[in-house]
């Protein structure tokens, strides 16, 4: 069964950054391995620090409210047990995948338009290598006139 992080925290589900910030820090000094000799105390700390990681984070504790998971409706454990949606693959990273080609809607800061012609490529990307990230090696030759 998944963990109720607000119960792991210790604080009700209307409570605000700052307080679930407070708990943690609170529970994080009590249940640190480095002062704490309790059997569980690395598990405890583990726990509260994961709790952390989605409440403390706006989006995170947004999907976490709506679906149960941080993951947003694709992940948690209802896909064969997996922390996250189809077998590890993280359906934010698909976000920042296609964010990243049409400007995913958000506003970003504008660096100013950069000297010199745009240079356009055809490369051949296996599906696996884009989707787990991989990372290759390009060269350009530049031409001057």
């Amino acid at each position: 069964m998944a963990k109720d992080y607000y119960e792991v925290l210790g604080v009700s589900k209307d409570s605000t950054t700052a307080e679930i910030k407070k708990a943690y820090k609170k529970l994080a000094k009590k249940y640190h391995p480095d002062v704490s000799s309790s059997n569980n105390t690395e598990e405890k700390f583990k726990e509260i620090n994961e709790a952390f990681s989605v409440l403390g984070n706006e989006k995170k504790k947004n999907n976490y409210d709506r679906f149960g998971s941080a993951e947003g409706g694709f992940g948690g454990q209802g896909f064969g047990g997996q922390s996250h949606g189809f077998g590890g693959f993280d359906f934010n990273d698909v976000e920042d995948i296609f964010s990243s080609f049409f400007g995913g809607g958000r506003k970003r800061k504008s660096h100013g338009p950069q000297r010199g012609s745009d240079l356009q490529y055809n490369l051949n990307v296996s599906f696996e290598d884009a989707a787990l990230g991989a990372e290759h090696q390009v060269s350009i030759e530049k031409t001057t006139k």
